[in-house]
């Protein structure tokens, strides 16, 4: 089990990523960090999807990150903290 604290900010975004999945983490909401449970491999999967949106759409053309990269940045950073 695998469990990401995010900001409460960037969980609308984080929910478009796994909208269309056919999973939803459990989400526990406290002050303004939302905490997100899920299993390992749905964990695993999720970051990858998360680092790919990063990639392909969160850098301007000169390689910095654009407003929507700051906020995949964030997301990554949360599960890289969690082991992911």
């Amino acid at each position: 089990m695998t469990k990401v604290a995010i900001k409460y900010q960037d969980l609308h975004h984080f929910l478009k990523y796994v909208e269309s999945e056919h999973f939803m983490p459990s989400i526990i909401v406290h002050n303004d960090l939302v905490y997100l449970k899920f299993s390992d491999d749905q964990a695993e999967y999720i970051s990858e999807k998360i680092k790919y949106a990063l990639i392909e759409e969160g850098f301007d053309m000169n390689y910095n990150l654009n407003s929507k990269g700051v906020i995949l940045q964030r997301l990554v950073d949360s599960f890289v903290k969690s082991g992911w």
